[in-house]
């Protein structure tokens, strides 16, 4: 698929660097699901319905599939947007008529929003805690070193 690269297995990174005389201490591996979804939700709706797109699907139940998908990540961007706001209004301060009216709106939305957005960060935690070893992540990071 254009823009992406092919990721090289932990193997073939170490072999690459072996020759240098670089071994493998250890590798962890990141974003295997939640994670991702995490991600995907702190993004835009337009990267939303570009990524669970129902016209591109293959068959009739995959067309349902990623509009369901779709309607479960829009909906879970519109529940953690608010935080995200604020946050950002927070760090960087309100500049202009458009960032007050957007603080105004997201305020209200707090109670619900901010729960929501921790159990999300909460869960991602745990998936690093309990999925970091195994390989198949979207994220690889390799500890190499000379003996």
């Amino acid at each position: 698929e254009d823009g992406h690269l092919r990721r090289l297995t932990t193997n073939a990174l170490c072999a690459l660097w072996s020759d240098a005389g670089f071994a493998k201490q250890q590798a962890w591996y990141a974003n295997h699901f939640v994670t991702t979804i995490a991600w995907i939700t702190s993004t835009s709706p337009e990267d939303i319905l570009r990524f669970a797109d129902p016209s591109a699907a293959k068959s009739a139940s995959a067309r349902r599939r990623l509009l369901a998908l779709r309607l479960g990540l829009l909906a879970l961007w519109a529940l953690r947007k608010p935080t995200s706001v604020i946050r950002q209004k927070r760090a960087h301060g309100c500049h202009s008529v458009r960032d007050y009216v957007l603080l105004a709106l997201a305020i209200p939305c707090l109670p619900l929003s901010f729960p929501i957005d921790r159990f999300v960060e909460w869960l991602t935690d745990q998936e690093w805690k309990r999925r970091k070893d195994e390989p198949g992540g979207a994220e690889m990071y390799v500890h190499l070193a000379r003996p």
